[in-house]
This record gives C-alpha cells, structure tokens and sequence, in this order.
C-alpha cells in the first residue's frame, strides 16, 4: 500500500482526524480507516494507501468506459483501485471495489509511469473506473497533470457521491467526467447503494459548472430501478 498524506481532511480532536471527501466525513481515531476502507489516520494524519496502487489495469474500448461520445472508437488505458464509499448491492467490481488495499493484487504504477507507458502504447487516454475513482483523488489529480503536458486525457468514471470541494478541484485536471446515475428515488440510494439522490444530483450540477465532458449513465436493475414514470421524470 502506498503512504501518501490524503487531500481533503482537517485535524479534529486531539489526534483524530476528519475526511471531508464525500459526505459521511468520517471521523477517524489513530489506526482506523473510512467508510471506504483505503484512508487511514496515522499518527494524527491521514494517509491515502491507494496512491499508484491500482488494482486492475487493462486496455479497454473506450465505449466500456462507459464514454460514448468523448474519443469514440479509440482505446484507454482502464484502471480502478481498492475501495469505495458506497455500497452497492449489484456491484460488478466488488472483488477489489469493496475490499480494501490489502486483500487485493496491486500493482506499483505512479502518475508518471502510468502516463509514460500509455504514450508508448500509443494509447490516447486513461480512465479511472471500475471502482471508485474519488477515494483515489490524489491519484487522479497527480495523474491529470503530468498527462496533460503529455497530451493524454485523462477520464473518470464516478459515482460521484462526493463533497463539492474535491469534485471542483478533481474537474480542473481531468478531461471528461461519467456520473453513474444509479436511480432516481431516494429509496433506492438508500436501500441498494447506503447513499443518497440529492448529494448525486447536486455533485452532477458542481460538475456541469465546471465546463468539463460530461456523461450520466443510469444501470437498470431489473424490478429495483427500472419504472416508465420514473425513467421519464429521471430524464
């Protein structure tokens, strides 16, 4: 695991610390990690264990992104760390999205490296998906930068239940965004994902004042998320 001091946090009593990344600002004694399972207080400071530690790394078509109208047709260099801070009960990734850094085969492959071997691959863009990409903001952003001398894109695919302040933040250096619109009930945040609607839609409206790619991807679950009216309201 890596041993990065996080972004988004403040002292809180004594040595606790208090993540202000997403919405549960988890309050966090010595020792002890986040909801999400990849950031620890340690010593008093808060400590990201997922910095250029993906998990799964692949070359994918960008349409499995899922971007289907930013570089259509190329190929991106697709890659999700441990850990989320939702919990979906359908999730497709859940062997590394809902484990955390430890129980999961991580490879070693910082900014600089992952945006080096995407120019040799000839490979236009990298995109952070699979799990979720906000629990690695440092990783993303550090990403985003070099990549962006380097004439990479750099994507991210979230479900974007996250405080504003990281997302403005993470918009500044990445070049497209996909919100996964999970449904459009608070019932059925609460009851499949443990988040919740209002959070997503205002991070979707943060997100859209920024200026960058944006898409909304909404994955029916068959008799959970799937009502006409509710789709025609969604949309």
């Amino acid at each position: 695991v890596s041993n990065k001091v996080a972004m988004f946090w403040k002292k809180g009593p004594g040595t606790d610390t208090i993540c202000l990344l997403c919405p549960r600002e988890c309050h966090i004694k010595v020792g002890e990690r986040g909801f999400c399972g990849v950031r620890e207080n340690k010593g008093g400071k808060y400590i990201t264990l997922v910095y250029g530690r993906p998990a799964v790394v692949r070359a994918d078509p960008m349409e499995k992104g899922p971007f289907f109208h930013f570089l259509p047709g190329t190929r991106t260099i697709a890659l999700g760390t441990a850990g989320c801070n939702l919990d979906c009960k359908y999730c497709q990734s859940w062997q590394f999205a809902q484990a955390r850094p430890e129980q999961t085969d991580n490879k070693y492959l910082p900014p600089q490296s992952l945006v080096q071997q995407t120019k040799r691959l000839g490979i236009p863009s990298i995109t952070f998906t699979f799990s979720e990409p906000i629990q690695c903001i440092e990783y993303v952003i550090d990403t985003g930068k070099i990549a962006r001398k380097a004439g990479v894109k750099v994507l991210v695919h979230t479900a974007a239940y996250a405080n504003p302040g990281p997302l403005r933040e993470m918009c500044k250096w990445v070049d497209a965004v996909n919100v996964d619109l999970k449904g459009f009930t608070e019932k059925f945040y609460k009851q499949m994902t443990g988040g919740d609607l209002h959070t997503v839609l205002n991070a979707i409206k943060t997100i859209a004042k920024t200026g960058v790619w944006l898409e909304l991807t909404n994955l029916v679950v068959p008799g959970y998320n799937d009502d006409p009216a509710t789709f025609r309201r969604m949309c």
